[in-house]
């Protein structure tokens, strides 16, 4: 039987304009929150209102696939001498349903960010019993 890893995603949250009347969009801590996934999906349909730190907060997700895709090592240019970019295709169970655009991924101890608008597999596209229907292509560079 195949076994997923934990990941936390961060999705980020409206904090405000700069100046110029842009938004501010944030993620949490760098240090990854306590509460679960199970528990975020009790205080949305308990009834209640998410308290506002859940919002920015880093969200715990078990059971994911991580398939290390690619590292590149041409983003080598003035300033950054060293330059590289990582990224992993990730697979998420079916019970996870927040969207993730945008989002920040941690995987391993390392932040990632999501890449485009993430789909699901539809069901009839699966092999019976799949668990897994969310692909999600994240990367990271390092300079």
């Amino acid at each position: 039987m195949i076994a997923g890893e934990t990941v936390w995603v961060s999705i980020p949250a409206l904090t405000g304009t700069d100046d110029f009347g842009n938004e501010v969009w944030e993620h949490g801590h760098e240090d990854p929150g306590t509460i679960t996934w199970g528990d975020l999906l009790n205080s949305m349909w308990g009834g209640g209102s998410i308290p506002s730190r859940h919002r920015t907060g880093s969200v715990q997700v078990d059971n994911v696939l991580v398939n290390p895709s690619t590292t590149t090592y041409d983003r080598i240019e003035p300033g950054r001498p060293h330059g590289m970019e990582c990224d992993l295709t990730l697979y998420f169970p079916r019970e996870f349903d927040m969207d993730v655009r945008n989002a920040l991924v941690t995987v391993r101890g390392e932040d990632y960010r999501v890449v485009g608008d993430p789909e699901r597999y539809t069901d009839a596209a699966l092999p019976l019993g799949c668990e897994w229907n969310l692909v999600v292509r994240v990367v990271r560079y390092d300079v």
